[in-house]
């Protein structure tokens, strides 16, 4: 579960942009059918298979199942070890945990069915004679500790503490105002996509707000970055603002785009070609790239509110959540300070051993 949170999340929750979760997670062999299901969901509905058919264990039937279900997830965890170790050569200790933890579940189903065995071998010889078993939990507390395993993680990214703004993008930041810093590439599609959502949240705040776009263009977008100079040269005539608004809607990206908007938009031309054709112009651009660098670079767009940093085009109530925890901060002049990590994980095992403590009981056989 924790997993599939840092896979599905716009920040990550559990691992950081630099860990080696996250070049698993990019490797290619983090997602299947092209991307659209990430390797934690099968993983998770794996696990919840395995629990549930625990639940069925008295079953002649459902010992079966769970022995042949568990084998299978133990051979797909040592083949995911595998591939981390030998392919991607980086190894994420959350994966290590998940596998590790379905050869333990197929090591432990194999004990519990050799126990079972045993057990009604010892019944024929000794019809009287009672065999114990170790403690078995109440259905309720099964059923708890299951939900207490899948809601913790879940939880989590919202009640953690906030990692600090990075100093490259915090002196970008006005004081007494909600900061909005966003890297974007005008040839994304996502960055596109994202630009009327940020417009409409700077417009609803307004000025309380404090928007500062800074480029990216990527070097596989052929005409990201004559676009993203001529927002560089736009910005020095005053009109940056405009010159995105009009090229991130309207106007076609590249360099003929970007002397089309320069020229509705009222600026010197010949100042406005020799700026996109000056070397401080690139090396400006390439200082605006190293902000983001600097402070890990994981996707466009990179958009920073408040003191928090959203990696992609996300929904809408993500922006607006944002928005208002950054509002709540500027009135009361305090950030949220959330829960230490030790302490959430420590509440998380003493919830889950007081109830297997009161909903155990003991089996027999």
């Amino acid at each position: 579960m924790a997993l599939l949170i840092d896979y599905t999340t716009p920040a990550e929750a559990f691992c950081g942009a630099d860990s080696a979760c996250a070049k698993v997670r990019g490797s290619g062999y983090g997602y299947l059918f092209k991307g659209l299901v990430p390797v934690p969901a099968v993983g998770l509905a794996g696990f919840a298979s395995l629990y549930l058919l625990s639940l069925w264990k008295d079953s002649p039937t459902g010992r079966t199942l769970l022995l042949y279900a568990s084998g299978a997830g133990a051979a797909v965890a040592l083949f995911l070890m595998g591939l981390q170790i030998a392919v991607v050569k980086h190894v994420c200790w959350l994966c290590m945990v998940a596998d590790t933890s379905a050869v333990v579940a197929a090591s432990a189903c194999l004990m519990y069915n050799k126990a079972v065995k045993d057990a009604e071998a010892a019944k024929r010889k000794d019809p009287e004679r009672e065999v114990p078993f170790g403690p078995d939990f109440a259905p309720w507390a099964a059923a708890l500790l299951g939900i207490i395993a899948v809601a913790g993680p879940a939880i989590w990214p919202r009640v953690r503490p906030l990692p600090p703004v990075p100093p490259p993008i915090a002196n970008l930041y006005v004081s007494g105002k909600i900061n909005v810093v966003e890297f974007f590439d005008f040839e994304c599609p996502h960055c596109r996509a994202l630009h009327p959502k940020l417009m409409k949240f700077k417009q609803q705040y307004g000025d309380q707000v404090h928007f500062v776009r800074k480029n990216f263009p990527l070097a596989f977008h052929k005409d990201a970055m004559s676009s993203a100079k001529g927002h560089i040269c736009a910005r020095n005539q005053g009109k940056g603002d405009e010159y995105a608004e009009q090229m991130l809607t309207s106007e076609p990206i590249g360099s003929i785009g970007a002397t089309r908007t320069a020229k509705a938009l009222g600026l010197d031309l010949q100042k406005f070609e020799a700026c996109v054709l000056d070397a401080a112009t690139k090396q400006a651009l390439e200082d605006e790239m190293q902000i983001l660098r600097k402070a890990e670079m994981v996707g466009l767009p990179t958009t920073y509110v408040g003191s928090r940093r959203i990696i992609g085009n996300q929904p809408v109530d993500v922006y607006a959540d944002a928005f208002r925890r950054a509002e709540a901060e500027l009135k009361s002049g305090e950030h949220e300070s959330g829960i230490p990590a030790w302490a959430y994980a420590s509440l998380c095992f003493a919830l889950a051993l007081g109830v297997g403590w009161v909903g155990r009981k003991s089996g027999s056989a």
